[in-house]
């Protein structure tokens, strides 16, 4: 799958995340939290999780980016 679908299937949860980069096929995504929408991070990795072979995610990783946001990269099978 590509990772186009991928930041659509996120957008689809947390509609105010962005993508910041894509290398290879790791791509990374920052989920702000000023929205409101951090209550949506846990359904969001749930629908990871359940969607994971469907969109070819290998795996998955969150971090803290800044206080404003959330940053998660997700790996894909090419």
């Amino acid at each position: 799958m590509s990772s186009q679908a991928i930041y659509d299937f996120i957008k689809q949860t947390v509609p105010s995340a962005q993508l910041v980069e894509e290398v290879g096929t790791e791509v990374t995504f920052t989920l702000p939290v000023d929205h409101g929408q951090i209550s949506q991070f846990g359904n969001l990795f749930n629908q990871i999780d359940e969607n994971r072979t469907r969109l070819g995610i290998d795996k998955y990783g969150v971090s803290d980016g800044t206080l404003e946001e959330v940053r998660i990269s997700v790996w894909h099978l090419n």
